[in-house]
């Protein structure tokens, strides 16, 4: 508690002689009293008597009981204030006795006391803030001039998560600071002094915090392919928050050189846009990324997506082989495999074949093909004619069709023949005569029977002759003579042979080129052939010169012969360039197939053709 000392007032307490029958007491004035505190009254008497006090208190006064027992002494009686006593002005009855009995005398004496608030507190009736943030005020303090006392600051009303300080903690003025979850509160300021509590009201209001502003962008699709010229669309779409509500402004970077973007629209309020890239003279090459950047509000933001241009589609159908031979009477498969290159996006390859002959049927094993192969093929579906068919390989996928083209070799059934050159183009240089070996294949009656040649379709500038017009072989050579000035490129060579009641044809086409260097080249007539065992089979080696070549060329045979199989070499007395080439085989020679090879040599020059005979059962 408070002790105060009093300031001029006092109370003189006059107590009568045994002489004197009425003693008196004397106010001096009056003093002030806080509450909660205390205050020293001095009281006189000028006797040395023992007086006696008495007193009659208001609410909340409290007065020590005090006897005077001195002469001439001043004594103090303690006046106590409760913390809650009411304000304002209060008198104190004092009654002094003097002496016991009856002669004891007694005198009265008001006393009269104020009773004072300590201190009282004030604020800014309302603080306010977000969640976040640190809110802040101050906390005034009015003192009376009497009090001292030192004041502990506190705050009642906020949630129990709430954070609250106050610096310094115990002034006569103080700053407080609030963080708060959101929501709105009716709180109160506490000023604590002992047991001297004041308070004041303070509204509190937290608001919701400031958001940042925030947003996204998405592609979809977002994986692009496109073409040298064309132009491609995606989806922008833009997810946002409250804080961003103007507009974004849409821009693309990292295209391939040769590709534009265009945004529709470029700048927008509204949660979606297109992109359009537009191609017109890009390169294709590996995929790019292609950044999209959105800024609003002072806030960036990107989104990729991939992008590739690739090549203009396109495919390539390949045959594994340019021939493939069936025989007469058909009962056996053919197939030959066919390879698809693809450039570009080339969907599956839908594959068709044109120009079988009656009596063969062709298939693929898968079309559409989604691979790089197919295999065609051929089935007898009965006696094809013997000859040369150029099948057309046909593919179509994405609106492209492509095609190529194989040789489907129909042999001869017994007692048939065919006219072939082997080879579906010759190349035959300007100036210059070549041997062609045409093969004529027989069977049944028609081995060894004459069979009459006839060339009936000639490049230009061009002569054909056959040096044996009538031959019993099974080949032939057509003497072709190619003028200096012939004209270059592919030209038609068709032979027209007549054997019994039959006649047929075949033909090559004649590549005529510029004069290659000097040399040669050997042709066996036929190829391949048959090889009767006990029996001598002949067949020819032609002999072609290549730009003016007049060297001498000998012929021998190189590879291991089989045994029991012998060769020996006849030349053609009128045509040097033409061997006749006589193949026996002993009774006892394994059957099968064998390949032998010739070489010819002239000087540094070698040259080598193999032949491939089959020896009968």
């Amino acid at each position: 508690m408070q002790h105060v000392a009093m300031s001029a007032a006092a109370l003189l307490l006059a107590c009568a002689t045994p002489e004197s029958p009425v003693p008196g007491l004397v106010e001096y004035g009056e003093d002030e009293l806080l509450q909660g505190g205390t205050l020293a009254l001095p009281l006189a008497s000028e006797y040395g008597t023992t007086v006696s006090l008495q007193y009659a208190l208001g609410q909340g006064i409290v007065v020590a009981p005090l006897t005077f027992q001195h002469i001439n002494g001043t004594e103090h009686a303690t006046v106590t204030a409760a913390p809650n006593a009411a304000l304002g002005v209060r008198q104190i009855d004092v009654s002094g006795i003097n002496g016991y009995g009856p002669r004891a005398i007694t005198q009265a004496l008001t006393v009269t006391v104020t009773v004072v608030n300590p201190f009282t507190l004030s604020v800014l009736g309302r603080v306010s803030g977000r969640v976040g943030q640190v809110i802040t005020g101050v906390v005034e303090v009015d003192p009376h001039d009497l009090f001292t006392g030192a004041i502990a600051f506190t705050m009642q009303g906020l949630p129990a998560n709430a954070a609250i300080t106050f610096s310094p903690l115990n002034r006569d003025r103080s700053t407080f600071t609030i963080s708060a979850p959101e929501g709105t509160y009716r709180a109160s300021v506490v000023g604590t002094s002992g047991a001297i509590t004041r308070s004041v009201p303070l509204d509190v209001e937290i608001l919701a915090p400031l958001l940042s502003p925030e947003f996204s962008l998405a592609i979809s699709p977002n994986v692009l392919t496109m073409l040298p010229s064309d132009a491609v669309v995606t989806d922008i779409t833009i997810a946002r928050n409250a804080a961003v509500s103007g507009n974004i402004t849409l821009t693309a970077s990292g295209m391939p050189v040769g590709v534009t973007a265009v945004f529709s629209p470029a700048s927008t309020s509204d949660n979606s846009s297109q992109l359009t890239l537009t191609s017109v003279t890009a390169t294709p090459g590996v995929p790019t990324t292609v950044t999209v950047t959105g800024v609003a509000s002072g806030e960036t933001r990107t989104a990729t997506l991939s992008l590739a241009v690739v090549p203009v589609p396109n495919f390539t159908l390949t045959p594994a082989a340019d021939t493939i031979t069936l025989q007469n009477p058909l009962t056996t498969l053919g197939s030959v495999a066919i390879s698809i290159g693809r450039v570009g996006q080339v969907g599956p390859v839908t594959l068709v074949a044109n120009g079988l002959p009656a009596g063969v049927n062709a298939a693929f094993t898968n079309s559409p093909a989604s691979g790089g192969t197919s295999t065609l093929v051929f089935s007898p579906t009965g006696t094809a004619l013997p000859g040369r068919y150029t099948v057309t390989i046909l593919g179509t996928a994405n609106g492209l069709s492509r095609s190529t083209q194989v040789v489907l070799k129909v042999l001869a059934s017994l007692g048939d023949f065919a006219v072939d050159f082997g080879l579906p183009s010759i190349d035959v240089v300007q100036g210059t005569t070549t041997a062609l070996a045409l093969s004529l294949p027989r069977s049944g009656t028609l081995i060894g029977a004459p069979i009459t040649l006839a060339a009936t379709t000639i490049p230009p500038q061009s002569t054909a002759v056959a040096p044996l017009v009538t031959t019993t072989s099974a080949g032939a050579i057509i003497n072709l003579t190619v003028g200096a000035a012939a004209p270059l490129g592919a030209h038609a060579l068709t032979v027209t042979a007549t054997g019994g009641a039959l006649t047929r044809t075949g033909g090559t086409i004649i590549n005529i080129v510029a004069p290659p260097p000097p040399g040669f080249r050997l042709a066996a007539i036929p190829a391949q052939f048959q090889l009767a065992r006990g029996a001598i089979t002949p067949f020819a080696i032609g002999i072609t010169r290549v730009s003016n070549f007049a060297g001498t060329v000998t012929l021998t045979a190189v590879s291991p012969l089989p045994g029991n199989i012998t060769i020996e070499f006849e030349p053609f007395p009128s045509t040097p360039d033409l061997l006749r080439v006589n193949l026996y085989a002993s009774p006892n020679v394994t059957p099968g197939p064998y390949v032998i090879a010739f070489r010819g040599t002239s000087g540094a020059l070698t040259v080598t053709i193999n032949i491939t005979i089959l020896v009968d059962p």
